[in-house]
């Protein structure tokens, strides 16, 4: 087999980091059941059609990102959508770009996707997203009694803020079995005050 993959990364000239593009391919070519030899002509022509086929999957993938940030909503919705994990995930990525409100019901329902990087990404773009409305949901779907899940989500519920987000940090850290889970939620808590008052004295 032959194996090979592309990455791509593009960024305005000014190199701010929020706007950049990123983009990998991956592709598998059997070789002939003959065997040619690795300096053959057979082998360098799949060679160049491999690499020839990467960059258009890359310049594809790239975009194809680009519209989704681009895009009406109602674009960018039907591709959370989508029954192919990519496009979700790419979508994903321009919701978090775009700090979508419209897409949070949508990256909510993808906290159960099926692919674990999925989830996981959803929960990153809602937290990038920063609407409380979401904590709910979030917290719901997570058992008390389940340690890695529970880590996973006490700082973006708290990055989120609210009402809810607190109530939910302060069960947390008062009444979990866990020390390390309490001690998290503790400092999830002390980071919301750090923000509160931030956001106060800037007001003043």
């Amino acid at each position: 087999m032959l194996h090979a993959m592309a990455r791509v990364r593009c960024e305005p000239t000014a190199g701010a980091g929020a706007e950049a593009l990123s983009a990998q391919a991956l592709a598998d070519q059997p070789l002939s059941a003959a065997g040619a030899g690795a300096g053959s002509d057979d082998v360098q022509d799949r060679l160049r059609a491999l690499a020839e086929r990467l960059a258009g999957d890359t310049v594809a993938l790239l975009g194809r990102q680009q519209r989704l940030r681009m895009c009406p909503p109602a674009e960018l919705l039907a591709a959370l959508r989508d029954s192919d994990a990519d496009i979700r995930r790419q979508a994903i990525q321009a919701a978090a770009f775009r700090r979508s409100h419209e897409a949070v019901p949508l990256l909510i329902g993808l906290l159960e996707d099926g692919q674990e990087d999925v989830r996981d990404m959803a929960l990153g773009a809602l937290t990038d997203i920063g609407d409380p409305a979401a904590v709910k949901a979030i917290v719901g779907r997570v058992k008390f009694g389940d340690v890695d899940e529970l880590r996973k989500i006490i700082d973006p519920v708290a990055a989120m803020g609210g009402d809810e987000a607190r109530a939910f940090l302060e069960f947390v850290a008062s009444g979990h079995e866990d020390p390390e889970v309490r001690k998290l939620a503790r400092r999830a808590l002390e980071g919301m005050d750090r923000r509160a008052q931030t956001a106060t004295t800037q007001k003043n």
